[in-house]
């Protein structure tokens, strides 16, 4: 780890975030901090509180059917699919439960959804679960 990164958590839920202060640069951005996320993807304990932090943004008045997990983010769609479920949130779909999914990438880098898993998002209400929004170019 850099000796400029440093620890924080949320104040409300103690997700635990990494952050590196400077400057970086990719062709879409420059930023300030880098919050490194790679733990809170792939930590159990991490990708669920993270789950439970996202969930109370949905408990009351959001029906969901899918989630769509982007930028390697299953474990924690899996573990927010659960928490809405166990909080009672709606669900449309036949079996009333929230499909976790991630879409596939083309030879030109375009999103895709194939045939098996087009009916998971067509006409569903969608979460679309990131891990990297610095300029919206993915959305």
């Amino acid at each position: 780890m850099d000796n400029r990164t440093f620890k924080i958590t949320s104040t409300n839920n103690h997700v635990p975030l990494k952050i590196t202060p400077g400057h970086f640069a990719t062709n879409h951005s420059h930023i300030n901090y880098y919050l490194d996320v790679t733990t809170l993807k792939a930590r159990m304990s991490e990708a669920r509180q993270a789950a439970e932090a996202l969930a109370g943004m949905y408990m009351y008045d959001t029906v969901v059917d899918t989630i769509v997990c982007l930028d390697g983010t299953q474990i924690i769609g899996a573990y927010l699919a659960e928490a809405l479920t166990n909080a009672g949130v709606m669900s449309r779909n036949a079996h009333q439960t929230i499909y976790v999914i991630a879409p596939e990438y083309n030879s030109n880098s375009q999103m895709v959804f194939r045939e098996n898993t087009q009916p998971m998002v067509t006409g569903k209400n969608v979460i679309l679960l990131m891990a990297s929004i610095t300029t919206g170019k993915t959305i």
